[in-house]
């Protein structure tokens, strides 16, 4: 009698490992499974934030780049004036120069 009550009781402390085990690995499944909640949570927000922060530099840069590209044009506009005025006022000395240049063959080479 005395092996079958110690035999019992080892069975019955097995059994009560097997549920300390299994309980153990709930909470370690609980455990991670919130873990891993709670850093998705994190990365959504980090996500989130990092996504508002561009959208806000965006913005603070959209005017700038548009300023840019107007005040860029009026300073090729203005390029392009004086280029046209200086062609204006020495297109005849060119013209000349250029006549001169192919009317006059210099052949003291």
């Amino acid at each position: 009698m005395a092996q079958a009550s110690g035999l019992q009781t080892l069975l019955e402390a097995e059994r009560e490992a097997q549920e300390i085990v299994s309980t153990a690995r709930q909470s370690k499944a609980l455990m991670i499974k919130k873990s891993r909640e709670e850093a998705q949570e994190q990365v959504k927000a980090l996500r989130e934030d990092r996504e508002r922060q561009f959208r806000e530099y965006v913005q603070q840069f959209k005017g700038t780049t548009e300023e840019y590209v107007s005040k860029l044009k009026a300073v090729s506009d203005q390029e392009i004036a004086k280029i046209h005025s200086v062609a204006d006022q020495k297109g005849d000395e060119v013209v000349d120069l250029l006549v001169k240049a192919v009317t006059e063959v210099d052949y003291s080479f």
